[in-house]
Parts: C-alpha cells; sequence; structure tokens
C-alpha cells in the first residue's frame, strides 16, 4: 500500500502539514505569550512548507531553480530551527557568520554537483550530511538545557528530532547506492520518508507549543509563589484595638498594656524615629525659643 502512494500527493500532503503547523504557530503567538525563539519557529514551517511546494513543481520547471530553492529552503528550515531552539532553551544564538557562511556554503556544494553532472542520489547525500549537524545541536539542546523535574517532554523530543535525522541518513545512504533511481520514481523509500516528514512536523510544532505552554505555566506558578512569599511578609493591623484613653496605651491579646510604638513594631514591619511635635515643645520647653525652628519643620 505504502509503495502504491504517488511521491506528488505525500509532497502535496507534507505541505499541508507545514502550513498548518505555521498557521497553528502563528495562532498561538497572536492570543499567547510567547518566548525567545518562537518567531524562529514560525519562520521554519514556512521555510519547510515551500521546500516541499517546490518539489511538487519539479517536472515542470528548470531543474536547476528547482534544486536550489527547495535545497535552500530546507537549509534555512534547519539553521532557523536550530536558531529557534537555541534562543529558547539558553538564550544563546547561532552566530551571524554562520548564518550567513552556512546556508551559502550549502548553495555553493549544490551549484558545484549540479555543474558536474552529479545525481540527485548525490546532492542528497550532500545535503543530509550537510544538515545533520543542526539536527543533532537541537536534540542536544534539548537535552542539555530542559528544566529541573521536566525533562520528559524535552527528552521525548530531542528522541523524536534525533531518530529523524538518522532515518534521513540512512535514507541518503541507501538512495547513493541505488544510483539507478531517481527522485519521482524512487518508490517505497520515498513515501515511508515523506510520512515521516508529515509526522514529524506536526510533532515537532506540537512539541514546541507545549514547551512554550510549559514555561508559562512555571513562570505563573513562580510569580503565585513570589506574591505569597511577600504576602507572608507583609503584616497589617485589623479590627477593634483596646487603647487607653489617657495614657494612650494599647492592650495586647495577652491583657498587657503597652506603648503604642511597641505594639505596633510587633506587629508590623513599620519603625519608629522620634521627634517632638509643636505644642510638646512648647510645653516641655517653655522658656526656649523655638518658633523659627519648629516653623521651618513644619
Amino acid at each position: 500500500m505504502l509503495h502504491s502512494l504517488d511521491i506528488f500527493t505525500l509532497l502535496a500532503a507534507g505541505t499541508v502539514a507545514s502550513v498548518s503547523t505555521a498557521v497553528l504557530l502563528i495562532f498561538f503567538r497572536m492570543h499567547q505569550k510567547t518566548y525567545r525563539g518562537f518567531e524562529f519557529w514560525i519562520v521554519s514551517s514556512l521555510l519547510v512548507s515551500l521546500g516541499y511546494a517546490t518539489l511538487i513543481f519539479r517536472p515542470v520547471s528548470h531543474l536547476w531553480v528547482n534544486v536550489i530553492v527547495s535545497n535552500l529552503s530546507f537549509t534555512l528550515t534547519a539553521a532557523f530551527r536550530a536558531q529557534g531552539v537555541l534562543r529558547f532553551m539558553s538564550g544563546s544564538s547561532l552566530s551571524k557568520v554562520f548564518l550567513i557562511l552556512y546556508p551559502l556554503t550549502m548553495l555553493v556544494a549544490l551549484l558545484v554537483l549540479l555543474g558536474t553532472g552529479a545525481t540527485a542520489a548525490h546532492r542528497n547525500l550532500v545535503f543530509s550530511l550537510g544538515i545533520f549537524p543542526l539536527i543533532c545541536l537541537i536534540s542536544r539542546e534539548f537535552i542539555r538545557h530542559h528544566p529541573e523535574g521536566k525533562g520528559s517532554l524535552y527528552i521525548s523530543a530531542a528522541f523524536i528530532n534525533a531518530f529523524f535525522g538518522v532515518m534521513m541518513i540512512l535514507r541518503a545512504i541507501i538512495w547513493f547506492f541505488n544510483q539507478g533511481q531517481d527522485f519521482i520514481n524512487l518508490g517505497l523509500m520515498n513515501s515511508i520518508h515523506f510520512l515521516m516528514v508529515i509526522a514529524y512536523e506536526i510533532g515537532l510544532a506540537i512539541f514546541f507549543l507545549m514547551m512554550n505552554s510549559q514555561r508559562m505555566e512555571q513562570e505563573l506558578q513562580d510569580s503565585m509563589e513570589e506574591l505569597k512569599l511577600t504576602m507572608g511578609k507583609v503584616k497589617t493591623l485589623s479590627g477593634l484595638l483596646p487603647i487607653c484613653a489617657s495614657c494612650k496605651k494599647i492592650r495586647d491579646d495577652e491583657g498587657y498594656w503597652g506603648q503604642v510604638e511597641v505594639y505596633i513594631r510587633k506587629h508590623t514591619d513599620a519603625k519608629f524615629t522620634h521627634g517632638i511635635c509643636p505644642d510638646c515643645a512648647r510645653e516641655l520647653y517653655p522658656d526656649i525659643h523655638l518658633d523659627g525652628l519648629l516653623e521651618d519643620d513644619t
């Protein structure tokens, strides 16, 4: 049954799956908080959809243009996806020099292969070996920088990503040793590969959304714990406080009478600094002329 699947049907399905995941990521970004790197995941989904859409028109387009556009799209997909994962997981980034030289190097390699008449199998092997290190980098980042106590999601993503990379290399090697078959008529191997691609693109998008949501949940939980800690430090006075009408002492819960400042210091975080009001100053020091000083204080 898999052998009978038309390659162009699979490419169309892969294109639809990639576009759908891009739309889903865009919708999520519009309505939810997202973190550094999320925009690169969106761009990578759009790029991979462009790559598969280009392959659909290979029989009716110029070979050089089709090969360059499709392979460059997939190359940039790997670079942008790695950049997004790096930023999201550890806050680091691929250097600008790498982001420029990497696709240029892959492009030059493709042009050389096309110029020397290399087969599609040769081009696919070079391309697969070229992006495999970035796939390994993504898996490594998932494992090295996953949140403590929540590693299952990230380890699963790393495993699926690495598995896809290994299968891509195996397909390239098998194709390389079957030079008699071309891209369109590769048969069962192509059917399995592109079905894996569809599952991989959808699965990876789901992992990205789950990781972002998990970080949002953790951030909210941390904020709640910080709020509880802050509220625990805040002490307030409420209710009726028994206070002496003459000396203004306050009676505490144990029935003892104490100074107002002692009671407030015990039940709040307020601290007192002592001064003297104008009325008390005139009463206590009637022989000292304090009017000018007291006016300055007021």
